[in-house]
């Protein structure tokens, strides 16, 4: 991103508090609607490079502090909390594989792979293979729904 920096200051600059999930947007969306629609562009063809540990720690790291950020603009903005389905899925899911009979467990492994598209591409862009995929992304979005949840009740209670 970049900004002129009177307008950033103009806005009161980005929330130090704000450290995950959404600061540039609420930044952004102040600007527009101090300064008109026309105040910010999107220059597509500009590429950033983000460097992220590939392990799938790093991965729920940075899903469930998403997920406290967004639970936390819930509670400044307003609005209702946006679930991700799968992370929903997943919470009921994986509890349920504990104590259900097979049929039931052979259907919630097959669901994730069938709502999430990707697995059934043909392409081998994830090592993580066709039918693991699916389960990576359903505990990337329960670790973003839990994020989530206590970053809204932290935000109540500090209100």
């Amino acid at each position: 991103m970049s900004f002129r920096i009177e307008a950033l200051r103009a806005e009161g600059g980005f929330d130090e508090n704000r450290r995950f999930g959404g600061d540039e947007t609420y930044v952004c969306d102040r600007l527009r609607e101090h300064f008109g629609d026309e105040s910010l562009w999107c220059v597509t063809s500009i590429v950033m490079d983000h460097e992220f540990a590939a392990g799938f720690t790093d991965t729920w790291r940075r899903s469930f502090a998403y997920g406290r950020g967004l639970g936390r603009n819930q509670v400044t903005d307003g609005g209702i909390p946006s679930f991700q389905p799968l992370g929903v899925l997943g919470l009921v899911g994986v509890p349920a594989l504990l104590v259900l009979p097979v049929a039931t467990v052979a259907t919630l492994v097959v669901v994730p792979s069938v709502l999430q598209r990707r697995a059934f591409g043909g392409s081998s862009e994830h090592r993580y293979g066709r039918l693991s995929y699916p389960w990576l992304v359903v505990l990337e979005e329960v670790a973003i729904n839990l994020g989530l949840v206590i970053g809204w009740v932290r935000a109540r209670w500090a209100t």
